[in-house]
C-alpha cells in the first residue's frame, strides 16, 4: 500500500521478523497518546509497535507466546489501561495488558 494524505507505513516485520501478517492487525490507544499496534506474523507469532505523535516509536518487538488468530485490543475507558487478547495454538484465550508502561507477558484468561 502506498502512502496517502492520512496512511503512513509502520514498516515490514521482514523475514526475521515474522515475515507477512495474517489477519488485520489491532489498535488501541492507552489515552496517554501512544497507540500500541499488535499484529501475528507469518511465523504465528505476536508482535507489536507503538506509535506516538504519529511517529513509529521503535521497531517491531516479539511478544512471545504462538497465535492460532489475529489479535484484538481495547482500551479502558477513560484508563491508560490496554488489553490485546487472542487465541492461542493450544486453544487458550490469553491477554496481554499495558497500563502506563510496557505489555506485560501473555496470560490465561478467566
Amino acid at each position: 500500500m502506498g502512502q496517502g494524505r492520512y496512511w503512513r507505513p509502520l514498516g515490514r516485520l521482514g523475514s526475521v521478523r515474522g515475515g507477512a501478517v495474517l489477519g488485520g492487525p489491532a489498535l488501541a490507544s492507552d489515552g496517554a497518546g501512544r497507540t500500541t499496534t499488535v499484529v501475528r506474523g507469518s511465523d504465528r507469532r505476536a508482535y507489536a509497535r507503538d506509535v506516538e505523535g504519529g511517529l513509529p516509536r521503535g521497531g517491531w518487538r516479539h511478544l512471545g507466546g504462538l497465535l492460532a488468530t489475529a489479535p484484538v485490543a481495547v482500551q479502558a475507558a477513560g484508563s491508560e489501561r490496554v488489553d490485546v487478547l487472542a487465541n492461542a495454538v493450544d486453544g487458550e484465550l490469553v491477554v496481554v495488558t499495558r497500563t502506563g508502561g510496557a505489555l506485560s507477558r501473555w496470560a490465561v484468561t478467566g
